[in-house]
Parts: structure tokens; C-alpha cells; sequence
């Protein structure tokens, strides 16, 4: 779907925006006295007793008026029952009124510069009306189309209402502005009134959405569905006024009432692995709750703290006031204030004790060598006789042998008829042992072939039975699939 550019909001922000909407509020506002018809001198006139500021020209006044009618603001109609000559017909006098979706426009305008003056509070007599009303969703089977519509009309219209309410209370507490005042000294006074204001929200809205979800989850899905289609049918056949009958799509209107119905048990259920929005607010208010407890202790603490260290100031002034050397003074200062200029060390060299209780000043005294760090400077390398290391690494090498030689033996000792079978080893094996056969094991299931290599190079294919056995070993049994190793020539 593509998107047009409205131009009735056009007026709002244009380079006369202040002549436009003085116009516009004329216009809006007679029309709600049934006024719908203004002419060029009655709008001239409603400026002059509006105080509007700066000089009123007619000229700029019609250019207004002509610029308003292109964006499609007002209908202009031609005034032709007051034409007496040739000329005044010429002169073309109109009759000015405001379109639809002007009007539109401007309760929009209207309601937003409310905003910054009016703000809902965390009252929920809307939840209480909005469940009283809902809850009767159990008896509308019978229903008549006029009662279904009137009933979907009541929670629709709650449930919007009650959706503005908790966004307005939460952007009440949560802007930044908010989060200021709530640090501010004279919050103090009201602390107690928004607190219990909140706990009283969070309680009501525990007791409310507890009986919606109750109601909720045990209405059956098919009654629901059937429910819901009649509305449907209903709202298509009953338009709600004459701009409804652009929006009587069956699929536009389905959408907006199962939508409506999903997001009402979004707010009141708990889906799998989603919380409602229910937890979701008194989660966000039992932060806002600990958020002002926090910030009025604070503030609390601040305050005497400021108090209290006011006469141990006058006492220091005192003291200072009677010394006259400055090396004095400086003493004084570090032993009330603390040394001005400290250097801290940190080293990793090991204490007698791990105990935290032992003091610094008992701890033995240590050396530490600084070097300076200058480019000139350079660490003296020692010298570092090499060390013939053959014979270690010729005893390596015979350990590694001797440790290959073992395992051929090993080996040779289970391998009967070019195979291993797990099963036929009944004597109990040391750990060592039990530790070269599973690695040959390990080797050859990380392969797709299945098909191993010792570590004496004998090639093996590993396969697996459908059966469990018990491997004896000198440190204790295993249990272990059976396990059958077959050696190449």
C-alpha cells in the first residue's frame, strides 16, 4: 500500500503557520456552535476581538484563506444571493468551511497542546468499569447485533482509555524531567501521597487482572471465535456514522476485532514464554517504588549530613584562624582533610598471613628495585651459558618406546583372530589398560568410516552391537556398549 502525503497538515508547519491556525481555530470552533459557513468579514472580525498579534491586512488574510482551500482545509462555496452588479460577482465573495479531515486535524492539534497540561492519573476506575463490562461476555450467546455492537463498543473504548492511562502514568515517572523532581529536595513532601499511590495501583491491578484472567482462560475458543465473527457481521451491516462506511471491508474490520480480543488477553494472560503486560507494570511500578524510596534517603542523607558538618566547619575556621605559620597549617589541613598528594603502591609478593584482620604496619618490610623509565636506560642482559640437554632428550625418546612397546603388548595380549571383542575380555584391567582400548575406540567413531589407526599402525574398523556389557577394571566396573575392534593384515 502507498502511503500520500496529506497536505491538510500542511498549514501547521508553512511560513505563515501563525495566520493559518488562527484561521483554522476560528473556523473549527464555530463549527461546534453549528456556525459551518463563515465569510471573509466574519473571520476578520473573530481576528480583531481574538487579540490576534500583529496588524490584520485583509489581502494576507485571503491569500490565507485561498492557501488553506488549495491544501484541502476548507471548502470555499461562491456567496451568489448577495450579488447586486456585474462587478461584485466578479469580486467573487465565498463562504468558508472546514473539510472533514481538517477538522480532524485540528482536535488532533488541540489534544496534543493539552498534553503538556494535562495528565492522567494512576486512578483505575477504567479497569473496574472495563471488567463489569467484560464479564458479561458469558451471557451474550442470545444477543441481539445492536447489543453485541453496544457491548464491544463499551470494552473497546475502556480498554483504549485504560491503555492511555497506564502509558501516561508510566511516562509520568519515567522521563527524565520526573526522574529530577523525585531527586529534588521538596519531593520530600509529597513522598508519602505517591508511594501509597502507587502500592493502591499495584493492588487493584493484582485483584482486577487476577478475575480477567480467570474469565479469560475459561471461555471456550469456539464460543469466542463465533462471538467474535458475529461482531464482525454486525459492525459491516451497522456502520457506526457515514466516515465508518469507507473502512466496512470484511477483512479490515476482522482484523481490528480479533486484534483487539488478542491484545486484550495479551494484558491480562500469560503466554508461553512472554509475560503479560500486567507483571509487566508492576514490575516497572515496584522500580519506581524503590526508585523513590532510594532517592528520598539519599536526599534525606544529604540534607543532614550538610547540617551536621556545619559546626564542625566553624570549629575548623577556628583552628586555622589561630595559626599563623603556613607549614602549621599545612599539618592541620592533611590531619582533618587527609595528605593532599598520596601515592599508592601495589605488589604481589606473599604475606605471612591471608587474615584481613592484620595491620599493614605488621607486616615484615619489603625492598622493591625502581627502574627508571627513560629511553638511555637499559636492563643489563645476563649472560646465559648453554647446557647440552642430548642425553635428556635420548631418555625421552627410550621412554617413548618403551611406552609404544607396552601398548603392542597389550594389544597383542586381547587381539584373538584379528579382533577385539569387548565382551571376551572377562580379567579384571588396569586403568592404563582400559585407557589405550577406549582411545582406539574414540579415534575410529570420530570418523565416517568408522576405521581407525594404532599408535603402532595396525588399521582397525570399530562396530558397534545392540547389547551392554561390563568392563572389569582394577579401579571399578564400567558399563559400556559392545564394542568390537577388527584388525587389518
Amino acid at each position: 500500500m502507498q502511503l500520500e502525503p496529506i497536505k491538510q497538515t500542511s498549514y501547521l508547519t508553512a511560513l505563515n503557520a501563525h495566520l493559518y491556525r488562527r484561521i483554522m481555530r476560528i473556523v473549527y470552533l464555530e463549527s461546534t456552535h453549528y456556525n459551518y459557513h463563515l465569510d471573509l468579514e466574519k473571520i476578520m472580525e473573530k481576528l480583531e476581538n481574538d487579540e490576534f498579534e500583529g496588524a490584520i491586512d485583509e489581502p494576507a488574510v485571503k491569500n490565507a484563506l485561498d492557501a488553506l482551500v488549495d491544501w484541502g482545509n476548507l471548502t470555499a462555496i461562491q456567496d451568489a444571493k448577495q450579488v447586486n452588479t456585474i462587478a461584485e460577482f466578479k469580486a467573487r465573495k465565498f463562504r468558508y468551511s472546514i473539510s472533514d479531515i481538517a477538522l480532524e486535524v485540528e482536535r488532533m492539534v488541540m489534544k496534543i497542546e493539552n498534553l503538556t497540561v494535562k495528565s492522567n492519573s494512576a486512578s483505575l476506575g477504567y479497569l473496574k468499569r472495563l471488567y463489569q463490562e467484560f464479564k458479561k461476555i458469558l451471557t451474550l450467546s442470545d444477543a441481539s447485533e445492536m447489543q453485541l455492537l453496544e457491548w464491544w463498543e463499551y470494552v473497546g473504548n475502556d480498554f483504549a482509555t485504560l491503555n492511555l492511562v497506564y502509558s501516561d502514568y508510566l511516562r509520568d515517572f519515567s522521563g527524565a524531567k520526573s526522574q529530577k523532581l523525585m531527586q529534588s529536595l521538596e519531593f520530600l513532601q509529597h513522598k508519602e501521597y505517591f508511594v501509597r499511590m502507587l502500592k493502591d495501583f499495584v493492588t487493584q491491578l493484582q485483584i482486577y487482572a487476577i478475575e480477567f484472567e480467570k474469565i479469560l482462560i475459561s471461555l471456550d475458543p469456539n464460543y469466542v471465535t463465533s462471538l467474535l465473527e458475529r461482531i464482525v457481521t454486525a459492525q459491516k451491516k451497522n456502520p457506526s456514522s457515514l466516515g465508518a462506511l469507507e473502512y466496512t471491508d470484511e477483512k479490515y474490520l476482522r482484523d481490528g476485532v480479533f486484534g483487539r480480543y488478542s491484545e486484550l488477553q495479551r494484558w491480562f494472560v500469560k503466554l508461553p514464554g512472554s509475560p503479560s503486560e500486567v507483571e509487566q507494570i508492576m514490575d516497572r511500578t515496584n522500580v519506581i517504588i524503590r526508585q523513590i524510596i532510594q532517592n528520598a534517603g539519599l536526599i534525606i542523607d544529604f540534607h543532614e549530613g550538610i547540617i551536621s558538618k556545619k559546626d564542625d566547619y566553624r570549629h575548623y575556621l577556628k583552628l586555622f584562624g589561630r595559626i599563623s605559620d603556613l607549614g602549621e597549617a599545612h599539618k592541620l589541613a592533611a590531619h582533618l582533610f587527609g595528605v593532599h598528594d598520596i601515592r599508592h603502591y601495589q605488589t604481589n609478593a606473599p604475606r605471612l598471613s591471608e587474615s584481613s584482620a592484620i595491620s599493614t604496619f605488621a607486616e615484615a618490610p619489603q625492598v622493591f628495585e625502581v627502574k627508571p623509565m627513560t629511553r638511555k636506560y637499559r636492563i643489563k642482559q645476563e649472560k646465559i651459558t648453554l647446557v647440552d640437554r642430548s642425553l635428556e632428550k635420548q631418555l625421552q625418546i627410550q621412554a617413548h618406546q618403551a611406552m609404544i612397546a607396552s601398548q603392542i603388548k597389550i594389544a597383542n595380549t586381547y587381539i584373538k583372530a584379528k579382533r577385539i571383542d569387548f565382551k571376551d575380555i572377562v580379567d579384571e584391567i588396569s586403568p592404563a589398560t582400559r585407557l589405550l582400548l577406549l582411545s582406539w575406540v574414540a579415534s575410529a567413531n570420530g570418523t565416517i568410516d568408522k576405521v581407525g589407526t594404532s599408535e603402532f599402525g595396525r588399521r582397525f574398523k570399530l562396530m558397534k552391537m545392540d547389547e551392554t556389557i561390563t568392563l572389569r577394571c582394577s579401579d571399578g566396573d564400567l558399563q559400556m556398549p559392545r564394542f568390537i575392534l577388527e584388525f587389518e593384515d
